[in-house]
């Protein structure tokens, strides 16, 4: 079979296409939402997979690089028309460059992953509802990750089939870049409390910072590290800096090779969303055989086992989180065990 998988999700698109390259004719067409991919995702992509790079980003309305992005529009449909694809897969996330595309998608059978089946804050606007809307009518067949995402888009979207919607867990996309990195000569620190990803509002980055003196009140050994890029709220940012060395800030993009030291020395994984459809972060951690703290938002509750793999808490709460990060931190034949 012939199959385009198409998206601006890097990790999760390439290792899709990877699975699917091992018994079908593949091409995979990567939309470009920072001036540039990194080559750790390029070297990442199976060799046998056609691939096309649509240059992305957001540009002014008559700005020069505009032409490149309508000849990359082009040669994309070129290609795909020559390629002729059985089947078109769609990451869907929050780039309009979709849009343009379905007229195009809609000759093919079509189906559709929605990482997020509701916008995250700061990305909601009228324009990127009624995109998400028309993908959803025009897709045969709607892939999310997870029973109560599956509710939630029936909900949103009356007129869907409930036997066109699948609720089909996430899979370890991201274990396999990271684990390519990973060390025998690195070893759990065992004071470690690991938040990983990019900081953006809805992960609630400010309670686990809040949670952070409550933590090391039981347990002064412990230290909290920050990895990932986004800008931190400036509330945040003044604690951790007068927490001194409770913190460990690295506030950039984080390569796979450094992810994988940093999984390696934590001893758990806290995700303090406030709201989310589901995290990559978490099957990453028991990649790397760690326990996870996280909040009851979304479908995060479905991918951990509470008190076999990890502990899940009410949002919002600091005091619950430091109670749960408290509780593993200090017993290590529990923490063995998750």
């Amino acid at each position: 079979m012939k199959i385009l998988c198409f998206g601006s999700t890097y990790d999760y698109t390439i290792q899709l296409a990877n699975a699917l390259a091992r018994e079908h004719d593949v091409m995979l067409g990567l939309y470009m939402r920072a001036p540039r991919i990194a080559r750790e995702h390029l070297e990442a992509v199976d060799g046998r997979i056609r691939l096309f790079i649509w240059r992305g980003g957001n540009l002014q309305l008559y700005h020069p690089a505009k032409l490149l992005r309508a000849v990359d529009f082009c040669r994309f449909l070129w290609m795909m028309y020559r390629f002729k694809p059985d089947l078109v897969h769609l990451q869907m996330g929050s780039d309009a460059a979709v849009l343009p595309l379905l007229p195009f998608l809609r000759r093919y059978p079509l189906v559709v992953t929605f990482h997020n089946v509701r916008l995250h804050i700061g990305q909601r606007s009228r324009w990127l509802k009624l995109m998400r809307c028309l993908v959803r009518r025009y897709a045969n067949e709607i892939i999310v990750h997870g029973q109560r995402l599956k509710c939630n888009m029936l909900g949103d979207y009356p007129f869907l089939d409930e036997a066109r919607v699948h609720a089909v867990r996430m899979g370890a996309c991201y274990v396999a870049p990271f684990k390519r990195y990973q060390r025998q000569d690195i070893e759990e620190e065992g004071n470690i409390a690991l938040f990983f990803g990019r900081i953006v509002p809805f992960k609630g980055l400010e309670y686990l910072v809040e949670a952070e003196p409550l933590i090391t009140a039981a347990l002064p050994q412990v230290r909290v590290m920050v990895a990932g890029a986004g800008p931190i709220p400036q509330s945040c940012r003044q604690m951790i800096e007068s927490r001194g060395d409770r913190f460990a800030l690295y506030n950039r993009v984080v390569s796979y090779k450094d992810g994988a030291e940093m999984f390696q020395r934590s001893s758990v994984v806290v995700l303090p969303y406030v709201e989310a459809a589901q995290s990559g972060v978490v099957p990453t951690a028991y990649g790397f055989g760690r326990p996870v703290v996280v909040t009851a938002v979304g479908g995060i509750p479905e991918q951990v086992d509470d008190g076999v793999t990890g502990l899940i808490v009410p949002p919002r709460d600091a005091r619950a989180l430091a109670d749960a990060v408290i509780k593993i931190m200090k017993d290590e034949k529990l923490r063995r065990e998750m």
